[in-house]
């Protein structure tokens, strides 16, 4: 069993749940904190300190501040704490960024899909994995940032994370939610295995539909398959909000995540990018890191081939074996005609400087609706 030393990389919104969430969690020695604005770190950090407090929660925090930019450093940093997890959750633009668009805008840049922008993720994530890599350590590295795409990106060029957390996971729990209400049986006890990338999961739950999104979906009720029975209209009897106030549920998958790593539980989760797969697939994740759990009527091949084309329906159309990027025809389309970004393959070895070119459009777009 590792020795319970977690390092929770970035501080925002889904990184502050996760932090608050796990420091009320036993069984762990120590939770280094970091992001690159101390001030806020330093406050965010003793903020937990005190609410796990009133909860007679007493965990060891400690703030270090970092710049994931800075290669060396952040290597020096990780070998100073040698955390036996890493949990990264940096991103240089949020996922519901673009939400926050007048709705008519919106509806028209969502047409180019979640894909379009995954070299706002990609960038740090590469970055810390070249860090760990220049450390000399084998920490468990769980990523947050868009894992459908960046772990196996990452995964070309030897640098995976051990998986990623929430896509999936998060149409999990709405889908126990409503087969529990339509069997009248305890969301315990039903347990759902899933193969499906980001997009599969956003349409599901805010639409009720597939969309095109190639799947797999089998569901157990009380050790009985039930997936029959199950409609995904079902999901739409159970909304949610939207945006940044989902995050307490993605949080919760990377908790669940990073304490079945740490107490070693083989605990049985539906996650993005494991060990550098496209998409998400249900994982036995354990100490020794995760593992996919396939049942018997689907192959690895076939789930695979699953999370590829639910990836073509986030824009992406193939990931090289270089790691170069390449979107579809649609959304390279789209990001051209309303941003003017012209690009169809994000290169793996040009890919900052490809960020910095997509963030100054985008930013410039955003102007225009102030």
């Amino acid at each position: 069993m590792i020795s319970k030393k977690v390092m929770i990389i970035g501080l925002g919104s889904l990184g502050g749940y996760i932090l608050e969430y796990l420091s009320r969690e036993p069984g762990i020695s120590k939770i280094i904190t970091a992001d690159s604005n101390e001030e806020w770190g330093v406050r965010k950090t003793n903020l937990v300190i005190e609410g796990s407090s009133m909860m007679d929660y007493y965990p060891e925090i400690e703030f270090v501040k970092t710049d994931l930019f800075n290669i060396d450093n952040t290597a020096a940093l990780l070998n100073k704490y040698k955390p036996d997890l890493i949990c990264n959750t940096t991103t240089l633009q949020s996922w519901w960024v673009v939400t926050t668009l007048p709705k008519k805008i919106y509806e028209e840049i969502e047409e180019a899909h979640f894909g379009s922008w995954v070299s706002m993720h990609l960038t740090l994530a590469k970055k810390l994995m070249q860090a760990v890599k220049e450390a000399g350590i084998k920490p468990l590295v769980i990523n947050a940032s868009f894992p459908d795409a960046v772990n196996p990106a990452l995964g070309k060029i030897g640098l995976a994370p051990t998986v990623g957390l929430g896509n999936i996971d998060c149409a999990v729990p709405v889908i126990r939610l409503a087969m529990s209400k339509k069997l009248g049986i305890p969301i315990r006890n039903i347990q759902v295995f899933a193969c499906g990338a980001h997009y599969w999961n956003f349409v599901t739950v805010r639409f009720g539909d597939v969309c095109g999104s190639p799947y797999y979906l089998k569901i157990l009720a009380e050790g009985n398959d039930v997936t029959k029975e199950f409609s995904f209209k079902d999901l739409l009897l159970y909304p949610r909000p939207g945006g940044a106030l989902v995050s307490p549920v993605v949080a919760s998958s990377g908790v669940k995540a990073i304490t079945s790593m740490i107490n070693d539980t083989r605990a049985i989760v539906n996650l993005p990018g494991p060990n550098g797969l496209p998409g998400g697939y249900p994982t036995r994740v354990s100490a020794k890191g995760v593992e996919i759990v396939l049942p018997d009527d689907i192959t690895l091949e076939r789930a695979i081939e699953i999370n590829e084309g639910s990836n073509r329906c986030d824009g992406i159309e193939k990931i090289d074996d270089n790691g170069d990027i390449t979107f579809t025809d649609e959304t390279s389309a789209v990001m051209k005609r309303m941003l003017g970004y012209d690009c169809k393959i994000l290169k793996m070895d040009e890919v900052d400087e490809q960020r910095k070119e997509l963030d100054r459009l985008f930013k410039k777009f955003c102007e225009k609706y102030r």
